[in-house]
C-alpha cells in the first residue's frame, strides 16, 4: 500500500438504521483513528425515521472525510452493498453504528495488510455493555498469524487458534478482492456468507490476536432465527464441499447456533421489544422451535451453556429466573468497575 501522506487508504463503511443515539460516538471512533486522515467514512442511512439521516448529512457538510447516502431501508446487506459500490479505496472496513475502535485499530490493520501483501486484515475484538470504551490493554504482548492456506483460512473462519470468524467489521478488505461479492438479503449472519466468500477470493489472509475493535453488546432486539438456520445449514454445505470434515469445526458451527438460539431465548426471558423485523414478540415455543431444527447431540458446549439449554428445554420459570440472576450480576458487576475508574 503506497501512496501520498493523503491519499485515502481505507473506506469505512457505516450503515445505519435509526442510530441518532450512536452515529457521533461511532464517527468520533473513526476521527480519532491515527491514521484518520488517509480514511473516508461512508454513512449509509437505511430509510431512517429517527433524526439519522439529518445527522449524517451535517456531518457530511462539516467534514470532506465523511460521505452521507440515503436508502429506502432495504436492510444492512443493501446499504453494505451499496457503501461497496460508491467505496474507491484500496482497503474497505464495514463498522456498526453502535459500536467502537481503540485510535491504532485501522493504522495496524492496514500496516498488518501493507507488509503482507494481504486481502483480508483481521483483529481480535472485545465487547462491553456500556458506552464508556474499555480500556486497552498496551502492556500484553499479542500473536500474529498469516494464513495462506485456503482451507485452513476458511476453517479458521469458524474456530482455531487463529480464528478470523465470520463478522466483518473486525477486517478490512482489500477492495479489488471482493469487488464482485455482495451481502446476501439475510437479516441475521449476513456477513458469515460475505466473509466465506472473501476468504474464498483470498490468497493471504493475517490476523491479530490484539483487540482493535470493540463490539456493543445490546439485548433489545431479536435476532430473527429463520435466517439463522438458513446461515448455519449453508455455512455446513460449504464445509462439506471444501473438504473441512474436522470434527472441531464441524462442532464448533454447531455450538454456535446453540449459543445464538439461547441469546434469542434469553432476549425472550429479559425483554419486552419486538423483533428486529417488527413483527410480533416471539415466545418461548419458537425458542425451543428452534433448538430441535439441528442435531445437536454431542455438540461440546460449556457446563453454563448445558444448564442454559436444559432449562431452556425443560423448565421455562427457571430458564427467565436463571437469566434475570445473570443479567443482574453482570449489571452490578459492570456499574462497580465503571465507580472504580
Amino acid at each position: 500500500m503506497n501512496g501520498t501522506p493523503n491519499e485515502t487508504a481505507l473506506d469505512v463503511i457505516i450503515p445505519i438504521k435509526n442510530g441518532e443515539r450512536y452515529i457521533h460516538d461511532s464517527v468520533r471512533c473513526v476521527l480519532n483513528q491515527t491514521i484518520s486522515d488517509r480514511i473516508h467514512i461512508l454513512l449509509i442511512d437505511d430509510g431512517s425515521d429517527d433524526n439519522t439521516g439529518k445527522i449524517c448529512d451535517e456531518l457530511a457538510a462539516a467534514n470532506k472525510s465523511i460521505s452521507s447516502f440515503h436508502l429506502d431501508g432495504s436492510g444492512v446487506s443493501a446499504a453494505r452493498n451499496y457503501g461497496l459500490s460508491q467505496s474507491t479505496a484500496e482497503y474497505v472496513a464495514f463498522m456498526d453504528v453502535d459500536d467502537f475502535l481503540y485510535s491504532d485499530c485501522y493504522e495496524t490493520l492496514l500496516k498488518n495488510a501493507s507488509e503482507n501483501n494481504c486481502d483480508i486484515s483481521a483483529c481480535a475484538y472485545v465487547t462491553t455493555q456500556s458506552r464508556i470504551l474499555p480500556e486497552q490493554d498496551r502492556d500484553k504482548k499479542f500473536s500474529f498469524f498469516l494464513i495462506e492456506d485456503q482451507k485452513e483460512a476458511l476453517a479458521n473462519m469458524i474456530c482455531g487458534e487463529k480464528s478470523i470468524e465470520g463478522y466483518v467489521w473486525n477486517k478490512i478488505f482489500r477492495r479489488d478482492t471482493i469487488k464482485d461479492i455482495l451481502f446476501p438479503s439475510y437479516r441475521f449472519c449476513e456477513d458469515c456468507i460475505f466473509s466465506w466468500d472473501a476468504v474464498s477470493h483470498s490468497a493471504r489472509i493475517c490476523y491479530t490476536d490484539k483487540p482493535l475493535y470493540v463490539y456493543y453488546v445490546s439485548h433489545k432486539l431479536y435476532p430473527p432465527m429463520d435466517d439463522g438456520i438458513r446461515v448455519y445449514k449453508e455455512l455446513l454445505a460449504r464445509c462439506g464441499e471444501n473438504g473441512i470434515d474436522s470434527p472441531e469445526v464441524i462442532n464448533c458451527l454447531k455450538r454456535g447456533y446453540v449459543d445464538h438460539v439461547i441469546a434469542f431465548a434469553r432476549n425472550i426471558a429479559l425483554f419486552k421489544s419486538k423483533k428486529s423485523d417488527g413483527k410480533a414478540t416471539p415466545t418461548k415455543t419458537d425458542a425451543r422451535r428452534y433448538l430441535k431444527k439441528i442435531n445437536t447431540k454431542g455438540v461440546k458446549i460449556s457446563f453454563v451453556q448445558r444448564i442454559r439449554r436444559f432449562l431452556l428445554k425443560h423448565c421455562w420459570p427457571l430458564f427467565v429466573l436463571s437469566e434475570k440472576i445473570i443479567y443482574a450480576h453482570r449489571r452490578r458487576r459492570h456499574e462497580n468497575r465503571i465507580a472504580e475508574k
